[in-house]
């Protein structure tokens, strides 16, 4: 509690983008309108994939929707969640490290997390989980060439992912002055409403996000309505009708719907 209350003594009121954590819990339970028991039962099935993403090599970007507890991959991360509290409990009744002991207090922190946060949030407990499964293996002959088969697709499986995006993140480097710039251009033209991106990939939209400290979506249009500005990437997508260009920042254009022209 007390970390809670010290996070949200650090965020900046002003910002549109940022919210406690605390606010992010009471907005989404008072937001979902969902019972607290479906609430409970989807927030499970988020904890249960992230304990999958993070211990079974080449899983850390796969997941089941929510809800869809028949996905083989929930299967999986049921059995794995059964084994985990299994060998929790095993290690937290041989061991008085505080380390051990903490973690059912931060996985329920997790638990009531209302936004995907991938696998990042894990890692601090990871040796932790590790050591639970462990535990249940102390006995056998064959843990050692188990883990290390584990360790091996594990590198594997890093080495893989750095070499492929690699790449990818030569060219968000090379986009971050643009992202700034255009940045520096919305919050001129607007600083109230919620701009919509078209064309964009998501880890763009994410970066415009933390260059302009304000939250954008891409817009769909079978989804959402118009929104009132928009932003194209227009070697990617063409430019909607009923829109004008307003500036041009890059391969992106800023647009505003023809209503608020004048």
């Amino acid at each position: 509690m007390g970390w809670l209350l010290y996070q949200k003594s650090l965020v900046n009121p002003d910002s549109s983008a940022n919210n406690s954590y605390l606010e992010y819990v009471k907005k989404d339970f008072q937001g979902q309108g969902h019972s607290l028991l479906k609430i409970s039962v989807d927030n499970s099935h988020r904890l249960l994939t992230k304990v999958g993403r993070v211990l079974v090599p080449g899983m850390f970007r796969t997941y089941a929707e929510v809800g869809d507890w028949l996905n083989p991959l929930m299967l999986l991360n049921v059995v794995l969640g059964g084994l985990l509290v299994w060998g929790y409990v095993l290690l937290a009744r041989s061991s008085c490290d505080a380390y051990v002991w903490m973690l059912p207090f931060y996985m329920a922190l997790i638990w009531v997390m209302p936004y995907g946060a991938g696998t990042r949030f894990m890692i601090p407990v990871l040796p932790v989980i590790l050591l639970s499964l462990q535990r249940l293996l102390v006995d056998k002959t064959w843990k050692k060439k188990l883990l290390l088969i584990l360790l091996i697709l594990h590198m594997a499986v890093t080495i893989g992912r750095i070499s492929s995006e690699y790449p990818q993140e030569l060219v968000r480097a090379r986009d971050w002055p643009v992202m700034d710039e255009m940045a520096l251009r919305i919050n001129e033209i607007d600083t109230q409403t919620r701009w919509a991106c078209v064309g964009m990939d998501s880890d763009w939209v994410a970066m415009l996000c933390l260059a302009a400290d304000r939250p954008f979506g891409e817009w769909e249009r079978r989804k959402h309505a118009n929104p009132d500005y928009i932003i194209v990437l227009h070697t990617n997508a063409q430019s909607p009708d009923g829109y004008q260009l307003i500036a041009e920042v890059g391969d992106y254009h800023l647009m505003r719907v023809n209503d608020l022209v004048n």
